[in-house]
């Protein structure tokens, strides 16, 4: 015993040079209802087209493409014909092998009907028992039979043939025995048993049997039950309920895995090859690993048990590295593994700052001196140039800072932060508010959007819907600049950057692009003839002072200066969505934008973009408009609502190889024929009686399989492609006979495309009666057919004139009646259903002739909701149109028939009330503002509490413009927003 502890000692020293770490994972629950609904899950694999497949208790055998399963034997709905599918192979002719607790043995060959082999166990040509328990295919073209009274191969030469393994041989030790598993080395067949492990040379007719060491007195019986035995890593694992075991050559014996301290020794029922030298193991109460090079359990997040209290029976490792895990009685669970492309900042925060930086960050800067600045949540973080030194500083409670738009430096080192509070100055690492551009431009105190600073210490301050203000602070000078914007409610500037050869650049909410020659005054729009659509953008990029990026909400924009022409890119080009909020170039000058949907690197080589995901580490996937930065050295941060995130993106280790396609669904004429369909034959033949055909198709990538997109076209019918998207399946009614040729494309959520399109060949048969002679009697029947018909046509004339002109007056009646339906509905709003602008615009002039007639005051009210934006930010636009949807129904209740009320724009509404004078206006609006307070909106039962400003005006009713009414209303409003919002304030000019 000591010799062969000390070869045990010298074995294992020899082996502890190599580090292996554990992987990382990240495991859920499939949402497909067919596989979600499984109970337990004995087997996991995949075919040679890339389909995983299921072996389980509750339905059988699935093949699952990432979005859908299809239950492969089909059986009925009673639970008596349910087929228990224990495990199943895939030959290299794709002919699968199943093998059934209950039904024994059946082979599939992949274009002929199945066969079930017979059970008997008094015939050695036959199954010994109908419960089989494992498969395995040895390298001499052989499928081993398992089951629970012995064991049976099948020559694939002859695959109807069966023979048993020590048939009549009771001193044998594989006679009757239960197999569990079955694994092969150049020693031979290594069997796992009920009564241990059995080495099997069939050529030689050799046996030699292992019982596992017991590690306690009370394991005996369990000692003996081999579960799982597998041959990985050069070396002979086995697996039992007091743990996992290696087969050393030294002793001739198998020698358990040492577990330590920490970990209770593991009841194991699989184990399955990961990642390098590692090993994973399911056992009854969850999913461990280890390394098999070193001997030593690995951990994740300080955990042994990756899964803990899930009874694992089957784990596999697909070509792309996710993890699928068989339970009993819990399912199936997928595994995505996490590349940590990403790391969240706040875990190298001190703890007591941590939390502050795990909310939203909705600005970042590295400084000249190396110092990082970025707001989350209501805290100003600052972390020192040593990347080790960290402050914080409360901005919301001691300054009333509720967002940072942007943190940025002036050529002097000076930190600056626009806010919704105005501007600020870091002095000492405190904030010093800065109110000189507002008072030379005679503006009082607001919001500003963008703040850009030129080498030569200009500023540019974007206001909320006043354009932007020019300030020099050592001139003393400033001036407003872009007040077009003004024009526009809720415009605004959304970005200004400044290219090489020192243009200016900005971009707006809703008024597009502007460009100005810092020499000069003016700034001059850039109109983009090609975008119908786009109105405004989130950011402008310059690149190489020929081309400008531009972020929209309908994709990513290229411009070019010189030329004027302009290219998208969109979700065909593996953007994860059309809403881009930022772009930046990092330290080695890779492109990146930044979307709704998380970031996405655009890749040279392959000339579309490369997208990022929760699986590399992201915490959130919303992008932040300003939150990003590259500091000099090259640390990339990027701000998410859950927290900042170091960016670690390696491009040269990322595997980015195009996914394939496959048809998935084949339904001709309401007939499900997608089993039949072989992937290789590329051709189906339809029927002259063919009425509808409906064919699925899959992108076999299941890292984000519901961000899988795909395009189709039918050749011989169109040419043109469909718009990428989700919906994987084509549905054709009625083709005219012919050859058409069905083509997609797709992209995986990374955005990586296919390498060439899938094609299926689909030939409609043309019907008998196309005959020619056929025809000819047709021809000469209709002939004579129509000389009778023509003259009966002549009698039923007179009658047929007289419906028709009853028919035209009916037509009449119809249209006139829709053209007032179409006209209510240009009027009107379609989100609150109030008046719209020209809606109004009309019943204000009806209202002022009335009021006038009848020698009656009219008032008018403009109303904005308050902070509409941040709420937007924060809950959603789907809770921004909840909220005005909530606030119309309000107002509606509130005026009188014979009044107006409408939705002028955005957040913003408006009313007219005749026989009203101004005290009993504002009466009305005190009340409305009240009844916000009482009666919040309801989102996802979240109240959202909300306040509004009106701005009242009453004129004489010889004022007849309205929008001399709508400028002094706006007038008062404004003032009520100076003043703290949720006012109700009345024009000094009113009547």
């Amino acid at each position: 015993m000591l010799i062969l502890g000390l070869k045990l000692l010298i074995f294992t020293l020899m082996l502890l040079p190599a580090s292996v770490k554990a992987n990382s994972y990240l495991f859920n629950t499939p949402t497909e209802p067919l596989l979600a609904r499984q109970s337990s899950v004995y087997h996991i694999s995949q075919d040679q087209d890339g389909f995983i497949w299921f072996g389980s208790d509750t339905d059988g055998l699935l093949r699952f493409d990432g979005n859908h399963s299809i239950n492969w034997l089909n059986p009925g709905t009673a639970s008596s014909s349910r087929i228990n599918i224990n495990t199943f192979i895939f030959t290299a002719d794709n002919d699968l092998w199943i093998a059934s607790w209950r039904d024994g043995l059946r082979y599939h060959p992949k274009d002929k009907s199945s066969y079930v082999f017979a059970v008997d166990e008094q015939r050695p040509d036959a199954l010994a028992s109908q419960r089989v328990q494992t498969l395995f295919k040895d390298s001499k073209g052989r499928i081993w039979v398992g089951s629970i009274a012995g064991l049976h191969y099948v020559d694939l030469k002859q695959p109807y043939t069966l023979q048993r393994i020590a048939f009549a041989e009771p001193e044998h030790p594989l006679y009757q025995q239960r197999i569990w598993g079955i694994t092969e080395s150049a020693a031979g067949l290594w069997i796992a048993t009920s009564q241990g492990i059995v080495l099997l040379d069939l050529e030689l007719k050799t046996t030699q049997r292992f019982f596992l060491p017991m590690t306690t007195t009370s394991d005996t019986a369990r000692a003996y039950e081999v579960r799982d035995i597998e041959y990985i890593n050069q070396t002979v694992w086995a697996a039992s309920a007091s743990g996992v075991f290696y087969y050393q050559q030294d002793c001739d014996c198998f020698i358990k895995l040492p577990t330590p301290s920490a970990l209770t020794t593991p009841r194991v029922n699989t184990l399955h090859p990961g990642k390098a030298d590692t090993i994973w193991v399911g056992a009854a109460d969850g999913l461990y690993q280890f390394d098999s090079v070193n001997l030593n359990w690995l951990k994740a997040d300080q955990q042994y048990n990756f899964l803990p209290d899930v009874d694992i029976r089957s784990i596999f490792l697909d070509k792309d590295q996710q993890l699928w895990l068989g339970s009993r009685e819990q399912g199936v669970f997928v595994g995505h593994q996490q590349h940590q492309s990403f790391e969240l900042l706040s875990r190298q925060l001190p703890q007591h700052l941590a939390a502050d930086a795990s909310g939203l960050t909705t600005a970042i800067y590295h400084d000249n001196a190396g110092a990082l600045w970025l707001v989350s949540q209501d805290k100003l973080l600052y972390r020192q140039a040593d990347k080790i030194t960290w402050q914080a500083l409360e901005i919301r409670q001691q300054f009333g800072i509720r967002k940072v738009y942007r943190i940025t430096e002036d050529p002097a080192g000076a930190i600056w932060l626009a806010t919704d509070a105005g501007l600020f100055r870091v002095d000492d690492f405190s904030l010093t508010a800065v109110t000189t551009p507002f008072e030379l431009t005679q503006r009082p105190v607001s919001a500003i959007t963008e703040l850009a600073i030129s080498a030569t210490g200009n500023f540019y301050l974007g206001l909320w819907q006043h354009g932007l203000i020019f300030w020099h602070p050592d001139l003393a000078i400033a001036r407003l600049e872009l007040t077009e914007l003004s024009k526009t409610s809720g415009d605004q500037i959304y970005h200004i950057k400044q290219s090489d050869d020192g243009t200016l650049f900005a971009v707006s909410r809703y008024s597009g692009l502007f460009s100005k020659d810092p020499t000069k005054h003016e700034w001059r729009p850039l109109p983009l003839t090609k975008q119908k659509l786009v109105d405004g953008y989130n950011c402008v990029l310059p690149e190489a002072d020929t081309f400008l990026w531009l972020c929209s909400e309908f994709g990513l924009w290229r411009f070019n200066r010189a030329s004027r022409e302009i290219s998208q890119y969109a979700i065909a080009h593996g953007l994860p969505s059309m809403f881009i909020s930022g772009a930046f170039f990092d330290n080695e000058q890779r492109f990146w934008a930044l979307t709704n949907h998380g970031p996405a690197r655009f890749d040279p080589e392959l000339q579309r973009f490369v997208s990022y995901s929760k699986h590399d580490g992201l915490p959130d996937l919303s992008m932040q408009r300003n939150s990003f930065s590259v500091s000099q050295d090259g640390e990339t941060l990027l701000g998410t609502a859950n927290g900042a995130v170091l960016m670690h993106v390696m491009p040269e280790k990322e595997s980015l190889k195009a996914p394939s396609l496959v048809i998935s669904k084949l339904i001709i004429n309401g007939v499900d024929h997608s089993r039949q369909y072989l992937q290789a034959s590329g051709e189906i033949e339809l029927p002259s009686s063919y009425r509808e055909l409906i064919v699925g198709y899959a992108l076999l990538d299941y890292r984000n399989p519901e961000m899988n997109t795909t395009r189709s076209r039918l050749l011989g019918l169109s040419s043109h492609w469909t718009p990428h998207d989700t919906n994987h399946e084509v549905r054709y009614v009625n083709l005219p006979p012919g050859q058409y040729t069905l083509e997609v494309e797709g992209q995986n959520a990374r955005g990586i495309g296919t390498a060439q399109p899938l094609r299926l060949n689909i030939i409609v048969k043309a019907p008998w009666w196309t005959a020619t002679w056929l025809w000819l009697t047709i021809v000469v029947v209709l002939f004579f057919a129509a000389v009778g018909f023509m003259q009966l046509q002549q009698i039923n004339l007179n009658k047929r004139n007289q419906k028709l002109q009853q028919l035209v007056s009916e037509r009449t009646s119809e249209l006139e009646a829709l053209t007032i339906k179409l006209k209510q509905r240009a009027e009107h709003d379609p989100l609150t259903g109030l008046l719209n602008r020209a809606g109004f615009t009309d019943r204000f002039k009806g209202l002022l002739q009335s009021c006038a007639r009848q020698k009656q005051g009219l008032t008018l009210v403009l109303i904005d909701l308050d902070h509409f934006k941040q709420l937007n930010d924060q809950h959603g636009h789907n809770a921004g149109d909840k909220v005005l949807q909530h606030f119309s129904n309000l107002l509606r209740s509130r005026v009188r028939v014979t009044d107006a009320a409408g939705r002028w724009g955005g957040e913003e509404f408006i009313i007219a009330m005749g026989n009203c004078q101004v005290a009993g206006a504002k009466i009305f609006c005190d009340e409305l503002l009240t009844s916000l307070q009482q009666t919040p909106c309801v989102y996802h039962q979240v109240p959202l509490y909300y306040t509004a400003t009106f701005g009242v005006v009453s004129l004489p009713i010889t004022v007849d413009s309205l929008d001399t009414w709508v400028k002094l209303a706006d007038a008062a409003l404004y003032q009520g927003k100076a003043m703290g919002r949720a006012q109700v304030v009345i024009s000094a000019t009113e009547a």
